[in-house]
């Protein structure tokens, strides 16, 4: 079966997965500033 570019955009957009609670809430800006305390942390090499 051979789907076209607009087909396989629209298979996924269908088929994305919400992760929902509480990944949407925990990888927003304003809870990373209360867990981090307005800090940067970058990452280590």
């Amino acid at each position: 079966m051979d789907l076209t570019t607009a087909q396989l955009a629209r298979l996924d957009e269908v088929s994305a997965i919400d992760p929902g609670q509480p990944h949407a809430l925990l990888v927003g800006d304003h809870i990373g500033n209360v867990m981090r305390g307005g800090m940067k942390i970058q990452a280590s090499r």
